[in-house]
């Protein structure tokens, strides 16, 4: 495989997540809704685990279509390079009377 791979993205370790207690709440302190802590979007996975695994996944994937891709480029190459040196050059030598 001659071609030049593109580096993985790659992510630092992070520490595992800690379970801590939220902290409460003063007694008689009420927030409105929508004030306070940010909460994550539904179904998005914010985990650096989650996507250093997925990027893996896809880094891998790249990999693979990318060899695909030099096998098909080299094959054609050498299918056009061989119809040249046995049909084209012999034609062309027949025409000139050599």
């Amino acid at each position: 495989n001659g071609g030049a791979a593109a580096a993985p993205l790659i992510f630092p370790q992070s520490p595992a997540p800690v379970d801590t207690p939220a902290p409460s709440e003063p007694a008689g302190v009420v927030e409105p809704p929508g004030v306070g802590a940010r909460p994550d979007l539904p179904g998005l996975n914010v985990d650096a685990a989650f996507w250093r695994a997925r990027l893996a996944g896809l880094n891998q994937a790249e990999q693979q279509v990318e060899a695909l891709e030099w096998r098909i480029v080299h094959s054609a190459m050498d299918t056009v390079h061989r119809y040249i040196e046995s049909v084209v050059i012999p034609a062309v030598l027949r025409a000139e009377g050599r």
